[in-house]
């Protein structure tokens, strides 16, 4: 193993040693001062990207490279070194995966490549090449190694609050030429919009970026955001992110051996003890504090649970028992309610007596309205009664009265007949006895009697009875 690893480079420096007898006559002499060359002694480029390597070169003051200077990077395979790209400023030659950027004739010799394959991997030299000058830098051969795909794309990091709307943005790795990634966002959510662009530069090169514009909810907290990107050849990298949402404090209190449901009041007795918990939900945790009107109490506090113990409970121990959270998003209290068992005896009793008074009370009141009710509809119908009763007997007094009776009484038809004779030597307007007018005269009260002297003429109309 160990001859065979010392006869390549044996053959590699019979190869250097070919080179120069190949390629390097009628050039300088390599030991001449003035040929010097900078760059990377190694290079990695992953499959499916690309590495840009700067690299430079310069030659004796006596020494001036023509417009026409080519600029060559040789690759040794098989113990030779073969011409694998070349340039000029006129011309460039390459196999679509290395090339040559630089300005050769000003002294770059910098090289890009893109999207490797395997057969990629090797040693380098630089050489070039003018019309009365050639010279081959071999103080420094490139070594360029093909890895897999590693790198991973870039998410933005961003602070995310319950209801507040954000935006994320995926970078695809890598800054290339001809190289156009997908990316594809993977989150379990809804009311998300995208948005996918790419920045150039002045060299040519692109980057790619895609957006994702969401509202994040508390229950999205912890769940996982996946930027996916794939390259040439389906090679693919993914890059994954924690959602980290906050939001404000949520209480939820348990009492030992009380249902959940009814943790907002329990009932003691003397001697009697509890265990509260105020169990707390918050991103950033919070400040949890068991308070007893306005006074801190001593508890025990673990990882968001805050413990209240309360032993050898008497009247003067119970009362109102508040837990509070706070945290840079809000403030949330809860309350249990402990009663003494005597306490609400007396309280139901206290109760009970104050409702069966008030139901007393009211029906009182609603008999008392009834029995006024009935009083009155009797009263107002014999006040009815009694009205129809005078009515009738107003009018039967004035027909039958004995002492109402008038004698001598000159009829209606008589009266007007008597004043048109009287009236027959005038210009006066001629009546028909037939037009008699009529009037109607309606008692409604008792009228006193009216005694009427037989001497006096008095005329008369007709009466008629109508009903009160």
């Amino acid at each position: 193993m160990c001859f065979k690893k010392n006869w390549f480079f044996v053959n590699y420096y019979l190869a250097l040693i070919l080179i120069g007898s190949q390629l390097w006559s009628n050039t300088v002499c390599q030991r001449s001062s003035g040929y010097r060359i900078s760059t990377n002694s190694s290079v990695r480029v992953q499959r499916g990207l690309c590495v840009h390597v700067p690299c430079s070169f310069s030659v004796p003051s006596n020494v001036q490279l023509s417009i026409r200077t080519i600029g060559i990077w040789y690759i040794l395979r098989d113990g030779y070194f073969h011409p694998w790209v070349s340039k000029t400023n006129i011309e460039h030659r390459t196999n679509g995966r290395f090339f040559m950027t630089g300005n050769v004739a000003s002294g770059d010799c910098s090289y890009y490549i893109e999207d490797p394959l395997p057969e990629d991997e090797a040693i380098y030299v630089f050489r070039f090449d003018d019309v009365h000058v050639r010279f081959t830098y071999v103080s420094i051969q490139p070594s360029v190694s093909v890895t897999e795909l590693t790198d991973k794309p870039t998410i933005s990091s961003t602070r995310l609050v319950n209801g507040e709307e954000v935006t994320f943005t995926c970078t695809s790795p890598g800054r290339c030429w001809n190289i156009m990634p997908n990316i594809l966002w993977e989150v379990n959510m809804t009311g998300i919009s995208l948005k996918t662009y790419n920045i150039t530069y002045e060299d040519g090169s692109r980057t790619f970026h895609s957006n994702i514009t969401f509202t994040p909810r508390k229950s999205d907290n912890k769940a996982l955001l996946f930027c996916r990107v794939t390259l040439k050849d389906d090679l693919t990298t993914v890059e994954k992110q924690t959602l980290n949402v906050e939001y404000s404090p949520s209480i939820n209190i348990t009492i030992e051996g009380v249902d959940p449901d009814d943790a907002s009041t329990v009932t003691v007795k003397d001697g009697d003890s509890l265990t509260l918990k105020c169990i707390v939900d918050s991103n950033p945790n919070a400040s949890i504090t068991w308070r007893k009107d306005g006074k801190v109490l001593p508890q025990t506090v673990s990882d968001q649970i805050v413990i209240l113990e309360l032993i050898n409970l008497a009247v003067s121990d119970v009362g109102r028992f508040q837990c509070s959270a706070t945290n840079e998003h809000g403030v949330t209290l809860r309350t249990v309610e402990v009663i003494h068992h005597g306490t609400q005896l007396q309280f139901t009793t206290v109760m009970a007596a104050a409702v069966g008074g008030a139901i007393l009370l009211v029906l009182i009141i609603v008999i008392t309205a009834l029995l006024l009710m009935s009083f009155r509809k009797k009263r107002q119908q014999h006040i009815n009664e009694k009205l129809k009763d005078k009515s009738n007997n107003d009018t039967e007094d004035i027909y039958c009265y004995p002492d109402f009776t008038i004698h001598n009484v000159i009829s209606p038809e008589e009266t007007i007949q008597k004043e048109l004779q009287s009236s027959a030597g005038d210009d006066s307007v001629y009546m028909n006895p037939d037009d008699v007018q009529y009037s109607s005269i309606a008692f409604s009260k008792l009228k006193p009697k009216i005694f009427v002297n037989e001497d006096v003429e008095m005329e008369y109309s007709e009466i008629k009875k109508t009903q009160y």
